[in-house]
C-alpha cells in the first residue's frame, strides 16, 4: 500500500479563527487562502476548518491510490474505521474514511487520489 500525506487540517480556537488563521498564512507566507465549503485551504497542503472538526489537533489526511484496498489492509493490522464519520461523494462511494482511533490528538482519514 503506497501512502502520502495529502494535507494537514487545523481546528480554529478561541484566539484563531478560520479567517484570521488563513489570513496569518497568506500574509506572511504568500500563499493564497482559498475559502471553500467550511473550510479555506493553502495550497493543498493545508486545509482551516471554519467549524472545530474531529481531532484535538485537527486532522490528517492521507492519499492512497486504492480506497477500499487500503482500508482493508489497515483494518487487517488492527485498524478500527469510524463509518458514523465516513464522507461520500455524489455517487454514494467513499470520499473520507476516518480511523476510530486519534493519533498524537489528530484525527486520522483516508482520501483516494490516483
Amino acid at each position: 500500500m503506497k501512502v502520502r500525506l495529502a494535507h494537514v487540517g487545523m481546528n480554529p480556537t478561541e484566539e484563531w479563527s478560520a479567517r484570521k488563521i488563513a489570513e496569518w498564512f497568506s500574509g506572511r507566507m504568500d500563499w493564497e487562502a482559498v475559502p471553500g465549503k467550511g473550510n479555506y485551504f493553502l495550497g493543498t497542503e493545508i486545509e482551516i476548518m471554519e467549524e472545530r472538526g474531529p481531532g484535538r489537533f485537527g486532522h490528517l489526511a492521507f492519499a492512497v491510490q486504492d480506497l477500499e484496498r487500503a482500508m482493508e489492509e489497515l483494518e487487517g493490522k488492527g485498524v478500527v474505521f469510524d463509518r458514523a464519520r465516513f464522507k461520500y461523494d455524489e455517487e454514494e462511494k467513499i470520499a473520507a474514511a476516518y480511523l476510530k482511533e486519534e493519533i498524537g490528538g489528530f484525527a486520522v482519514h483516508l482520501i483516494e487520489e490516483p
